[in-house]
């Protein structure tokens, strides 16, 4: 560690995580670190507990890479009782090393990983992070922490990731775990092995102007399934984001209030999805693997506008009552508004709207367009839906 007014060395030592924990404590609020290009190996994790207003600027060639066997995240920022606020965090570049952990059937065993391998776990509001890149991560690589979970009645809010690449990750890209208005803007995430962002908890999440594609990942041992996930927490907004090979574009599993609009979502000819619904590693998923959705919605009152959907994959033989192929499936949809949306060339139907079993009634389907699909709109004939002006 070096003063930065005279350069004189102020604290040495093998460890670069007991330079950072020495750097850390002696910041205040408005300090600035700056970490130099080079590698350091994270042999135990890089912590920044109860710091607030810090900066933290990484230069070109700085690298953390974890030490064979680290099963922490490499860099956490706050933790449930101990959260940091306003850290914002620059140019960081992480290798997770997952190459060097247990593997089983050329997957990451999932039951013999221990603590939170991500990349970069974060519990406090207004942190950030920026131009980061973030891979071969065990478990995922960002993620931000609802810590009411741990005790703690502090939320987190308003934190986020912005201009990042995020890849190769055995789990999630990123999670945002609880909290509320979390953001993930202007990155590319791709290679994971189960969801590319999930907004698991929280609302008022925002997922914009991301890249997320080839979502086909053999390094964990959970589905490979969406590239945007909403699992808990409602008023979410997912705009403008292009999704590419993905079982499931965006998937919002029994969630109210948000707004999917603006995203472009296909698939290619030749995508083998590896996983799909049911069964955990791809050896020995029971439903063979190829079917896709564009989008998958299970809950109510939600605004999906002006979505362009090609491309989605149907496989008879699946084992699944819902074949797939279908642009945007209502799996247990109830009052929503679905318009102007641009579905093509879908192997099963433009737009499949369950009945019997989480059968979707109250829906409005109006000025979608339809072309080249194997099949059109079906509902069944649920008179509840109301259907106009879709061609």
């Amino acid at each position: 560690m070096t003063d930065g007014t005279t350069g004189q060395i102020v604290f040495q030592s093998t460890s670069s995580s007991q330079v950072f924990s020495n750097v850390v404590g002696n910041c205040s609020a408005g300090s600035s670190i700056y970490v130099e290009s080079g590698t350091y190996t994270v042999d135990s994790m890089w912590t920044m507990l109860n710091v607030n207003d810090v900066t933290m600027n990484f230069e070109s060639g700085a690298v953390l890479v974890a030490a064979n066997g680290l099963d922490t995240s490499v860099l956490m920022i706050g933790e449930p009782n101990h959260p940091s606020n306003n850290i914002q965090v620059n140019g960081i570049t992480i290798n997770g090393n997952a190459a060097n952990q247990v593997i089983t059937n050329t997957q990451i065993d999932y039951a013999l990983v221990t603590g939170y391998p991500d990349g970069i776990i974060i519990a406090g509001s207004n942190d950030q992070i920026a131009n980061a890149n973030i891979y071969n991560c065990r478990i995922m690589g960002v993620g931000i922490l609802w810590t009411s979970d741990y005790g703690s009645l502090t939320y987190n809010s308003n934190d986020g990731i912005k201009n990042s690449n995020i890849y190769d990750c055995g789990w999630n890209g990123v999670i945002f775990y609880g909290g509320n208005a979390n953001y993930l803007i202007d990155s590319q995430i791709y290679g994971c092995s189960d969801v590319g962002v999930s907004c698991t908890g929280g609302s008022g999440n925002v997922v914009t102007g991301n890249y997320i594609h080839d979502m086909n990942g053999n390094t964990g041992s959970e589905n490979c399934e969406s590239a945007i996930s909403i699992e808990g927490g409602d008023s979410d907004l997912i705009t403008n984001n292009t999704i590419y090979n993905a079982c499931i574009g965006i998937s919002n599993s029994g969630w109210d209030n948000c707004i999917i609009a603006y995203n472009t979502i296909s698939c290619s000819p030749s995508y083998d999805a590896p996983f799909g619904y049911g069964g955990s590693w791809a050896p020995n998923n029971p439903y063979v693997a190829g079917e896709t959705w564009g989008i998958e919605l299970t809950g109510s009152n939600n605004t999906i506008i002006d979505n362009t959907i090609t491309g989605m994959l149907a496989n008879a033989t699946s084992g699944y009552y819902n074949t797939g192929g279908d642009g945007i499936w209502l799996a247990g949809e109830n009052s929503s508004y679905i318009s102007g949306n641009i579905i093509s060339q879908c192997q099963g139907y433009a737009i499949y709207a369950n009945s019997g079993d989480g059968v979707s009634i109250n829906n409005t389907l109006i000025g979608n367009t339809f072309s080249d699909n194997t099949n059109e709109v079906y509902d069944n004939n649920v008179p509840e839906n109301t259907l106009i002006a879709n061609s």
